[in-house]
């Protein structure tokens, strides 16, 4: 016979006694509790002195917080200012290599006979024989002072 088929057999043939193994258990564990909680050592309740010096050790760990969050804000900082710098370098060197294109360009046409003589036309004014040289005004922008 199992346990549970023990359990319902006695409570049926002795009612009472069940009730009184009950109570006899509950008076037990209560027992039980009670020595327990005597042989507990009660919290102590911190002083005055130590919530302070509590206080003072988390306002030291929240000062060490903020110092290396600041440092690594710095640092942030630093590292984008230096990729901006490296774009804006970046984009001279372009514009560098175009201008140093551009003159090694006229450095090969310096010696060439066509280069020479629109030079000699554009800067000196000089001209071929049996040429007429028209110098006109240069026309100066007077749009902005029509439109107002």
């Amino acid at each position: 016979m199992s346990r549970s088929q023990e359990y319902v057999k006695k409570s049926v043939s002795h009612p009472s006694k069940t009730q009184e193994e009950r109570e006899q258990r509950k008076q037990k564990r209560e027992m039980e509790a009670a020595r327990k909680k005597a042989c507990e050592i009660p919290e102590p309740v911190p002083s005055v002195r130590r919530k302070a010096k509590n206080v003072r050790k988390r306002l030291m760990y929240l000062a060490v917080i903020m110092v290396l969050l600041l440092a690594l804000g710095i640092q942030v900082y630093h590292i984008y200012s230096l990729a901006k710098e490296r774009e804006e370098l970046t984009l001279n060197r372009y514009a560098l290599e175009k201008e140093r294109d551009r003159l090694e360009e006229e450095l090969n046409n310096v010696n060439s006979t066509e280069y020479v003589e629109q030079q000699a036309r554009e800067q000196l004014k000089l001209i071929m024989p049996g040429e007429t040289l028209y110098i006109f005004p240069k026309k100066e922008d007077n749009s902005n002072d029509e439109d107002e």
